[in-house]
């Protein structure tokens, strides 16, 4: 028989979901409202990147002339590039994922262990940076 859950664990629970929904809501808001509106020049950079991964090509380790790490975010584009999304949208979406996902990661670690506060933090900070974030 499984043991129910105390009242105020089931609280903190409640309050760190309404929080998670928050942030993805949040990103979406980003998302729509300026990642699939506005192209900066270093997403171009990118979206060449990400294409020529879908194809198969791998130019590391100079990315294109320009002075940056591995592109995950283009990394993260592939999939989505080969179920056909279209670069303007799969770029952003990868983007907002690479984003969101350390904090996403921290946050579900600590919900696995029933700290619930420690896991609203860590999912409350994406909505608590600023935008330009």
């Amino acid at each position: 028989m499984m043991e129910s859950a105390h009242p105020q664990d089931r609280q903190q629970r409640a309050i760190f979901l309404l929080i998670a929904a928050l942030a993805i809501i949040d990103r979406l808001l980003v998302l729509f409202h300026y990642g699939l509106r506005y192209t900066g020049t270093d997403d171009v950079v990118f979206w060449t990147v990400a294409a020529d991964l879908a194809h198969g090509s791998l130019r590391e380790p100079f990315l294109y002339g320009q002075n940056y790490n591995l592109a995950i975010e283009s990394l993260v584009a592939v999939p989505l590039l080969w179920l056909q999304v279209p670069m303007q949208v799969a770029m952003p979406i990868a983007t907002a994922v690479c984003a969101i996902a350390p904090f996403a990661a921290w946050a579900w670690w600590f919900a696995r262990r029933r700290a619930w506060w420690a896991a609203t933090l860590f999912v409350a900070i994406p909505v608590l940076l600023p935008v330009e974030w």
